[in-house]
């Protein structure tokens, strides 16, 4: 699989690359924003790869032999030297600078410096990938924002980011943007089933519950988490009628997998908009195999209880962190979940 094979339902943001190839008006620095899994990193390497393809240089017509009919593509052969030392991450002239931890350090962006102070070893354009930027601390921001301000000749920034909010605006503004927008159900369903095997209705499961991010599909699409879903979402259903002891075993047994609470809440998110649109629209629902349980549990509830529970999920989501005392929180989250 080629990184343009990763790249899939983003016709908007690679016209608007190839424009700028094809004027030769590359910035100097991009940033690309969007959801985990909807192709950034991808499109970044192959626009890396664009700026550097020997092929592309020469003219050779064969450029868009791997794109499928119908589908944009970047023009970079995938073939060539610099091609391959991109796709194979050996290229001395391609950077790719990600969090050490939690945050991108200003030590991680000065080394960055003093590398770019130094002439490209190969490349036409030298390119500095800088993944998840919305983690640099203030202090990398800065030193990050003198290298925007006064940039190196032959020199591309791509930052990747969720949010452009998630940056200093400062940053932002000396930026060219590009947006990856959520990936279509039916794209990331398709994707699913061709490139990775799923039969077709986990695939559209778990394209129903991903948010339109492949990457998360296919994390959601594992036969383990589909288990843990329909285990989760049956304990769920049950929450009325379950004792306050019962309801502080269920957190302990939830906390002790701390990497699955974002899915946890994910999950538990979806079933409650469920039961919200059940009456309205029963062939909307997100969790369509257990629609009799939901039928059965939508009885119980109201709108205005529901709505209480959503924006309950939605405020322990945003205030969740890896320093939180997780059981506590999901004990006060099922106590709330449980009223009527």
């Amino acid at each position: 699989m080629s990184e343009f094979d990763l790249i899939v339902g983003q016709d908007k943001a690679l016209t608007i690359l190839n424009a700028f190839l094809g004027n030769a008006t590359i910035p100097h620095a991009l940033v690309f924003s969007g959801l985990e899994g909807t192709g950034k990193m991808a499109a970044a390497k192959a626009f890396a790869m664009a700026c550097n393809c020997s092929a592309a240089q020469t003219g050779d017509d064969s450029l868009d032999a791997h794109a499928p009919p119908g589908k944009v593509a970047l023009p970079a052969c995938g073939r060539c030297r610099p091609c391959k030392k991109i796709k194979s991450a050996n290229h001395p002239d391609i950077l790719h600078l990600k969090p050490a931890g939690d945050t991108i350090k200003v030590k991680q962006i000065r080394d960055l410096l003093d590398t770019m102070a130094l002439k490209p070893f190969e490349a036409q354009t030298r390119v500095v990938i800088l993944e998840d930027a919305q983690t640099l601390n203030p202090s990398a921001g800065n030193a990050l924002l003198k290298a925007l301000e006064e940039p190196p000749a032959d020199t591309l920034f791509i930052l990747t980011t969720g949010e452009l909010s998630d940056l200093m605006p400062t940053i932002v503004s000396r930026c060219q943007h590009v947006r990856f927008r959520p990936l279509a159900q039916a794209v990331v369903t398709e994707a699913l089933a061709t490139t990775k095997g799923i039969p077709a209705a986990d695939a559209a499961l778990a394209a129903r519950l991903s948010g339109g991010s492949l990457a998360r599909a296919e994390h959601l699409a594992a036969a383990d988490w589909m288990h843990y879903r329909r285990w989760l979402l049956e304990q769920t259903a049950a929450l009325t009628t379950a004792t306050p002891g019962m309801l502080l075993a269920l957190a302990a047994v939830i906390a002790v997998r701390k990497n699955r609470i974002p899915d946890t809440l994910a999950i538990l998110k979806s079933w409650f908009r469920d039961l919200l649109v059940f009456k309205q629209a029963p062939d909307k629902l997100i969790n369509r195999d257990m629609q009799a349980l939901v039928q059965q549990a939508a009885r119980k509830e109201t709108a205005e209880s529901l709505l209480k529970k959503i924006n309950a999920l939605d405020t322990v989501s945003r205030r969740f962190t890896g320093s939180a005392n997780i059981r506590l929180c999901l004990e006060t989250l099922l106590l709330k979940l449980a009223r009527t």
